[in-house]
């Protein structure tokens, strides 16, 4: 059962993504489990199930989206090519509307979102070099002669 519910996120997010909608968790859960309810006793239990049954759904329907659209990992190799003559440029984003995070269509994301999203990208590689460089000091630090006593 398991599953099959994991292939019904997966056909309304895939379904959402190649309509060019957003990808509103909430949304899309009451969506699969509007579909279950009539499995559902109606008994003082029911409220118990139908909450963590919703929590269950949700919580993996943001796993599925965060997979699919790419959670701000950056990657040397595009993820998805949405867009003729654009190599990194995903066909959704992750953008926070209204408290809740949402996969936005990049053609629908508003200039101070794509902007704030190449800002978030730019620290993030500026965040990534200066780990690099520090690893490499790192590596001539542990060589040094009372580190490499102590060991």
């Amino acid at each position: 059962m398991t599953q099959k519910i994991l292939d019904e996120i997966a056909a309304v997010v895939d379904a959402r993504m190649t309509a060019g909608q957003t990808l509103q968790a909430n949304f899309i859960t009451q969506t699969v489990c509007r579909v279950h309810l009539a499995g559902l006793a109606d008994n003082e239990h029911a409220e118990l199930w139908r909450h963590g049954g919703y929590r269950w759904v949700r919580d993996e329907t943001r796993r599925y989206i965060s997979k699919r659209i790419g959670a701000d990992e950056p990657t040397p190799e595009p993820k998805q090519s949405a867009f003729p003559n654009f190599d990194h440029v995903q066909s959704h984003y992750l953008i926070r509307r209204n408290g809740e995070d949402i996969g936005v269509p990049a053609l629908m994301m508003t200039d101070a979102e794509i902007e704030a999203k190449a800002a978030f990208y730019e620290s993030m590689g500026g965040a990534c070099f200066a780990h690099a460089r520090e690893l490499i000091r790192f590596k001539d630090w542990r060589k040094a002669p009372a580190i490499a006593a102590a060991q």
